[in-house]
């Protein structure tokens, strides 16, 4: 079941209002990145997040529950900021240039931002996909991107062009994720995002501009 807004806000103990709480709040949410970076995410113990913040347990449970209120909030705030760097190139995009360059600028700006975080990334999937915030994600990075869409003068190629353009999304996710994971076999980003900007166009758009 997805999470609602109050259920969101329930996971702190108390919100942060004063400076020195938020500065703790950050460095409990720091030090959790980092132990899911250096050590994975198996590691992640109220205990160590306590050792590598340089606090004490208590000073933790002052704010949080428990070590799963913590990585919640953690997981929510990295995919938060996806949103956010998505939504800013958007922002920054000119409509003298093709839909089709659009289109591989806000993939390419989207892999290339979870690239550069992939252990991260990869640690935090996992919570996510217990918690179905990928699908909360997914859902929100629609929403923004619907408008900018239609604004883009191309011809969709199906009638009802909202759900096509959600089974893109969430294929495009899929797609993004196996690729940052599976580094092994990963080709060249700018030819990834080629391939997937293709299948982008060829799904949603009568033709390519």
């Amino acid at each position: 079941m997805k999470e609602t807004s109050a259920q969101a806000t329930s996971t702190r103990k108390r919100d942060p209002k004063q400076e020195r709480s938020k500065q703790m709040v950050a460095k409990i949410r720091a030090a959790t990145e980092r132990i899911i970076v250096t050590k994975g995410l198996g590691a992640v113990t109220t205990n160590r997040i306590a050792e590598f913040a340089e606090i004490s347990v208590g000073s933790i449970y002052q704010y949080y529950p428990n070590k799963q209120a913590i990585l919640s909030e953690v997981e929510k705030a990295f995919f938060r900021d996806i949103l956010e760097h998505l939504i800013a190139q958007m922002d920054r995009q000119s409509e003298l240039v093709p839909a089709r360059r659009v289109i591989y600028d806000l993939l390419y700006a989207f892999t290339s931002y979870v690239l550069e975080r992939e252990v991260l990334y990869t640690g935090l999937s996992e919570v996510a996909r217990k918690r179905d915030t990928e699908s909360l994600f997914e859902t929100a990075l629609m929403n923004a991107g619907w408008a900018f869409v239609n604004g883009l003068g191309v011809k969709f190629k199906h009638k009802h062009p909202e759900e096509s353009q959600r089974i893109v999304i969430t294929s495009l996710s899929h797609l993004v994720s196996r690729y940052v994971v599976e580094a092994e076999s990963r080709i060249p980003l700018d030819r990834f995002v080629d391939l997937i900007t293709d299948l982008t166009f060829d799904f949603l758009f009568v033709e390519q501009v």
